[in-house]
């Protein structure tokens, strides 16, 4: 047993050694072995070249192909674009959206630039996400995620609609119906596209950059006041940031009776920071007050709901005293006010 081993281990050796043979020049005995070598080496350096050869002939075989398959499909009409159904826009501005379809037909289903698309499709006020899908042969199909409405905005016999992002992005029309959520009544200008902060901000910037310019062209002899410059620029100032502080305020009730599971029909915002609240469902008129401290006065209504079950029938209108306390004058009453003080003793 041993001994075959040692005769295979044997004719190991002297394979690789005849290899060696072949390829190291420098141990050769006789001429022979060198031109066996010569010519093992010159083989195998065909073989090589032979190998990239074929190598860069099939990715040139491939590419052809590939091409051949890609013109045929940019430059067939079978796939030229027939349809465009664009789906989910309820308030986005049709026309708009139309062009967007229009401008899609004819086109080539495979080079069509959804980025493109969507860029500009997402600078729509009332869009909030887009998707676009291609379906062979020659339809593309959009679908339009808009933003959803938490609340409606009034100003100025106007009707706005502003998602939970505190983002206006839509003017009610004549035609279109205003949905059942919470309406914000206030009386200052409101405008779509506009986020509240932001909003101010900008309105920050633009105020001073139009000081700046007055300032600029103020001099000796002008009859303009630089300070009455500067205090009207202040002054509108306060005033837009006042707007921004109630809306924010507004926004806080509002999400404060969602957690607590208030319907508030809607909330007016007076300019002196004083909210008054419409409960739904025919409730009651709510003194809401100064805007401040939200958490404590919407605990207290919500006391008063869980207590006195039936106050939305009986309620004409709601005082809150304190945190504890409040007073309410019944429906079938103009002038008697009930106390209604002792409800809230066991809240203690």
């Amino acid at each position: 047993m041993k001994k075959d081993e040692n005769k295979k281990l044997t004719n190991k050796e002297k394979s690789i050694k005849q290899k060696r043979q072949g390829y190291i020049v420098d141990s050769f005995d006789t001429n022979l072995q060198k031109k066996q070598a010569t010519n093992a080496s010159r083989i195998a350096k065909k073989e090589k070249k032979w190998q990239i050869t074929k190598f860069y002939f099939k990715c040139f075989f491939i590419s052809l192909v590939i091409s051949f398959i890609v013109f045929f499909f940019v430059t067939s009409p079978d796939f030229a674009i027939r349809e465009v159904n664009i789906n989910g826009y309820k308030y986005s501005d049709e026309n708009r959206i139309r062009k967007i379809s229009d401008s899609l037909l004819n086109e080539n289903l495979f080079i069509i630039k959804k980025g493109r698309i969507t860029k500009y499709i997402s600078k729509i006020s009332e869009v909030k996400e887009v998707q676009i899908s291609r379906k062979f042969p020659n339809k593309v199909n959009i679908n339009i995620i808009e933003r959803k409405p938490i609340a409606t905005i009034e100003s100025n016999s106007k009707i706005y609609l502003v998602d939970k992002d505190k983002f206006v992005f839509h003017m009610l029309k004549e035609q279109e119906d205003i949905p059942n959520i919470t309406k914000i009544i206030v009386s200052y200008k409101i405008n779509t596209n506009m986020d509240f902060e932001k909003s101010y901000k900008k309105f920050e910037e633009k105020i001073d950059e139009e000081a700046k310019k007055l300032l600029k062209h103020t001099n000796d002899n002008s009859n303009i006041d630089s300070e009455y410059i500067k205090e009207n620029a202040n002054k509108a100032k306060k005033e837009k940031k006042r707007e921004t502080y109630n809306l924010g305020f507004a926004f806080n009730i509002l999400q404060k009776a969602k957690e607590n599971k208030l319907q508030i029909k809607s909330i007016t915002i007076k300019n002196n920071n004083y909210a008054v609240l419409q409960m739904a469902n025919n409730g009651p008129i709510v003194e809401f007050g100064p805007l401040a401290d939200i958490d404590t006065k919407i605990t207290l209504i919500t006391d008063i709901y869980e207590l006195k079950k039936g106050i939305n029938e009986e309620a004409r209108e709601i005082y809150l005293i304190n945190e504890k306390a409040a007073t309410y004058k019944k429906k079938n009453s103009i002038n008697k006010e009930i106390n209604t003080e002792e409800v809230f003793e066991d809240l203690n």
